[in-house]
C-alpha cells in the first residue's frame, strides 16, 4: 500500500508547493494525538477509539502467487481448501494469519487453515517474497494491483471472495482540522476511483486490520497506515 500510494503524496506536493513534505515509514501503530499527527489514512478493520475517521473506500483482499511458484508447484488451487496443500506466506501483522474465510456468490463458505513455513512482518516484505515464487498469500488490491498487471503475480480464486476492508482517514480527538488537511483527504480520496463519499466522521469501531500512511498539515505533519492485526505505518511531516 505504502509504494501503491506514494505517487498520491508526491501529486500533492507539486500542487502545494509552499508545503513540505517529510516522509517516514514505520511497522508500529502510529498514535496520532501522542506525535501530534493532524490525519492517518489507516486500511483495515479500526478498533473501538476516540478519535475520529472518514471512510474513504473499500478495498479486496486477493489471493496471488507467482507464475514461478505455480509452474513449480505443478498445480493450481481450484477452491479455496486446495491453498491448505500449497505454500503459504503469513503476514504476522494479521490476528490469524493462517486462517482465512472464503464465501462464494452462492453463499457457500469455506474457512481454510493454512500451512506454511515462511512469515513477513510488512505487506511490501510479503509481495517481495511472493513475486520470488515463496508461494502464496494475501494481498490488498492496492498493493497487489501493480505486480499483477506486470505478470510478476497471478490472482488466484477471482470466484471467490475474503471480508472487504475500509480505508480509513483517522484525525485526533477534539481538534480543529485544518484547511489544507481537508484538501489532502479529498484530493487523496479522488485517487481512488471511487465515487465521492461525503465528508462525515464516524467513531472508529470493530478491529483494525491494517494501517496506511499518515500526515499532519499544520506545522508539522504526519501520514500513518496499518494492516490487519498489526500495522504499516507511514509518516509525513508537513509544513508551510
Amino acid at each position: 500500500m505504502r509504494c501503491s500510494r506514494s505517487p498520491v503524496w508526491s501529486a500533492f506536493a507539486l500542487l502545494h508547493p509552499q508545503v513540505q513534505i517529510d516522509v517516514r515509514t514505520s511497522d508500529r501503530v502510529v498514535d496520532p494525538v501522542k506525535e501530534g499527527i493532524d490525519v492517518a489514512m489507516r486500511m483495515g478493520w479500526l478498533r473501538d477509539s476516540t478519535l475520529r475517521a472518514v471512510k474513504l473506500g473499500d478495498f479486496e483482499q486477493q489471493v496471488v502467487a507467482s507464475p514461478g511458484y505455480l509452474q513449480r508447484a505443478g498445480r493450481r488451487p481450484r477452491q479455496p481448501q486446495d491453498l491448505a496443500d500449497h505454500e503459504w506466506v503469513a503476514l504476522d501483522l494479521l490476528r490469524s494469519p493462517l486462517t482465512w474465510k472464503f464465501s462464494a456468490a452462492d453463499g457457500t463458505i469455506q474457512t481454510v487453515r493454512m500451512k506454511g513455513r515462511l512469515r513477513a512482518d510488512s505487506a511490501a516484505t510479503l509481495r517481495s517474497l511472493l513475486e520470488i515464487d515463496a508461494g502464496v498469500s494475501v494481498l490488498d488490491q492496492y498493493s497487489a494491483a501493480q505486480a499483477v498487471s506486470a505478470g510478476r503475480l497471478v490472482r488466484l480464486l477471482p470466484r471467490w471472495s475474503l471480508p472487504t476492508g475500509g480505508l480509513y482517514a483517522v484525525f485526533p480527538p477534539g481538534r480543529h482540522m485544518p484547511a489544507i488537511v481537508r484538501a489532502f483527504v479529498e484530493f487523496y480520496r479522488s485517487t481512488l476511483q471511487k465515487p465521492p463519499l461525503p465528508f462525515w466522521y464516524v467513531p472508529i469501531s470493530s478491529a483494525c486490520a491494517s494501517t496506511c500512511p499518515c500526515m499532519t498539515f499544520s506545522r508539522s505533519a504526519f501520514f500513518g497506515v496499518r494492516r490487519s492485526g498489526s500495522s504499516v505505518s507511514s509518516a509525513y511531516s508537513l509544513k508551510k
